[in-house]
């Protein structure tokens, strides 16, 4: 405690699809072009020193076979030469926590962008989506306390819907009071943790649509969860 600080990691990666050949049926070969991508990112933190107060930013931005989300991914959309040429992803995050007192503040969220390989400017599967959640928690005690969370997410795909003629978007909003007990003292990293949650979710009309047609979240406007958990972390180095 006591030592603030600041941290930095840049990375890159680099990817390569040598060219090829499938089989499409006995005795029918096609040819399959080489193709490449790459990947670069940063990371930025933040630290007080004082019990877990923090702040982490991250970039990423990746391009070609890379932009569709690793080694093992498959590309949804190629360039008439069929390659990906030309798909990139950008992704924008943060994530923090403030600890004062009996007080705390946990937040994070992200920003994605999307744009695949295909030239069609209406694609489902180029998508401009963000979420955002914050959770404050108050100890009553230093062994029983009150968080509240709040989050809010929303996607815009590049779909008109033909009903409306309006391009398609899904937002879902959240929030919770979970009541809990932490038997080993306050901290927003504390483990375990004993919890009583509340929580009350909203989905719009889009949202609700990414379900089955007979799937309960398709149907309802609003729903409502309550429960129990327990939550323990092994070999941390938190308490």
């Amino acid at each position: 405690d006591g030592k603030a600080g600041l941290k930095a990691v840049a990375y890159g990666e680099l990817h390569q699809l040598p060219s090829g050949q499938r089989e499409i049926e006995a005795g029918r070969y096609e040819t399959m072009p080489a193709d490449n991508g790459y990947v670069a990112g940063l990371q930025l933190g933040a630290f007080s020193g004082e019990r877990d107060t923090h702040l982490n930013l991250f970039l990423r931005y990746s391009r070609g076979i890379a932009a569709f989300g690793g080694d093992l991914a498959v590309p949804t959309s190629f360039t008439a030469d069929r390659t990906t040429s030309g798909s990139h992803e950008l992704s924008l995050a943060f994530s923090g926590n403030y600890e004062q007192g009996p007080f705390t503040l946990q937040a994070a969220g992200y920003l994605r962008s999307f744009r695949g390989a295909s030239p069609d400017a209406f694609n489902y599967g180029n998508v401009d989506e963000g979420i955002v959640v914050v959770r404050p928690h108050y100890y009553f005690t230093d062994r029983v306390g009150v968080f509240l969370e709040g989050s809010y997410q929303r996607q815009l795909r590049g779909y008109v819907v033909p009903s409306s003629g309006q391009p398609f978007a899904a937002s879902l909003a959240r929030f919770g009071v979970v009541p809990f007990l932490s038997p080993a003292g306050p901290g927003s990293y504390v483990r375990p943790h004993l919890r009583l949650i509340m929580l009350f979710t909203s989905r719009d009309e889009g949202a609700r649509s990414l379900y089955a047609a007979d799937d309960v979240f398709a149907r309802r406007q609003v729903e409502q969860y309550f429960g129990l958990s327990a939550e323990w972390w092994f070999n941390s180095s938190y308490r």
